[in-house]
């Protein structure tokens, strides 16, 4: 059972504003605790995280927020830290009346959490507080308007002290408010904003259209670049429909870019607030087209394509184990039998061109 509070969805002159609180109540109930939770917001529109509550025990003046762009992925121990991603958002967040007995404790100063449309990012609270024991709950994802909450699983759901989080599952007792991060009156909104194909010089933008809107701009630009400066591209509806390939860009670089769409004959819009961003590769191409045949007991062969400039890769399969490589195909050997492995290969041009 989900329980989904709408706040308000209004529309004032040309300003579109809604906001969603989205909570794990009553699904996940307090049973244990500890002093730090993790969980995974993920965005189906270009949202702001604006608020949280959680279930802190009595005397919890304050938080810390940690974040880390994209899935939590966790195994065993979650360690937080920068070397692994994870960057605090924000120190010594006010928490307003917490209290052991609960009900969760809202705080109250904190900055925004700008996500993208399609995004997912990864949340730890800390301070001394209550979760769910999570083995065996009924549910581990709770959508929203706009976004949705992935907590309490084996590999979003840890509870602990930071950096360690050794206790997995553990389920985050408490609610986010997230707000649309768009402007505009059209009624269709843009949703599934993706950046793929990132390459040393160019990258692929894609989403999905907001229905009866009747064409698009999207703007780039260096990270940072003030809106009407950058570079813009346009196309209509039906006809120039997404994906559009941003070329001739600058090697190992952050960029930022925003979309709009026009509707109502070109007399409205809607857009983004805050932009999408990426960083271009270095010059080094990725391994691509990576297939796994002759699988048998103990025994795997691992195969992959590249562009050329790389002399060596590193195929790593798991949890933990990596072998070096000069060219493909390669032969895993010493597998566990009847065991699942996950695996990924990097190319390495060396240190001036990169992985």
């Amino acid at each position: 059972m989900k329980r989904l509070l709408l706040l308000f969805s209004i529309l004032i002159g040309f300003g579109l504003s809604a906001q969603d609180t989205i909570t794990t109540l009553p699904t996940f109930i307090s049973n244990n605790g500890s002093s730090a939770i993790s969980f995974e917001v993920v965005a189906t529109s270009a949202i702001k995280i604006t608020g949280f509550s959680n279930w802190w025990n009595t005397g919890t003046s304050s938080t810390d927020i940690w974040i880390k762009q994209g899935a939590i992925n966790g195994s065993a121990t979650l360690v937080v830290n920068t070397a692994n991603g994870w960057s605090q958002h924000q120190t010594g967040v006010t928490v307003n009346g917490a209290n052991t007995a609960g009900p969760p404790a809202w705080v109250s100063g904190m900055n925004p959490i700008n996500v993208a449309a399609g995004d997912t990012i990864g949340i730890v609270l800390t301070g001394s507080m209550r979760y769910f024991t999570a083995t065996g709950a009924p549910i581990t994802t709770f959508p929203g308007a706009f976004a949705q909450i992935n907590a309490g699983s084996l590999t979003n759901g840890f509870g602990g002290v930071v950096p360690n989080l050794t206790n997995d599952p553990r389920g985050f007792l408490g609610s986010v408010v997230v707000e649309l991060d768009l402007l505009g009156s059209c009624a269709g909104i843009f949703s599934g904003v993706s950046t793929d194909s990132i390459l040393s010089s160019s990258a692929q933008v894609n989403w999905t259209p907001g229905a009866g809107n009747s064409s698009f701009w999207l703007e780039y630009g260096l990270a940072g670049f003030t809106p009407g400066t950058g570079t813009k591209i346009t196309g209509s509806y039906p006809g120039a429909q997404p994906p559009v390939n941003l070329t001739g860009l600058s090697v190992n670089t952050n960029y930022d870019y925003y979309i709009g769409e026009i509707c109502n004959s070109g007399a409205d819009s809607i857009y983004a607030v805050s932009p999408y961003q990426f960083k271009t590769t270095k010059l080094c191409a990725p391994a691509t087209n990576l297939a796994v045949t002759n699988v048998v007991g103990t025994t795997a062969n691992v195969s992959w394509s590249h562009a050329g400039g790389a002399n060596n890769f590193t195929i790593y399969y798991g949890p933990g184990l990596s072998q070096s490589a000069t060219s493909s195909p390669f032969t895993l050997t010493g597998l566990n039998a009847n065991t699942t492995y996950d695996v990924y290969v990097v190319a390495d041009c060396g240190t001036t061109n990169g992985l």
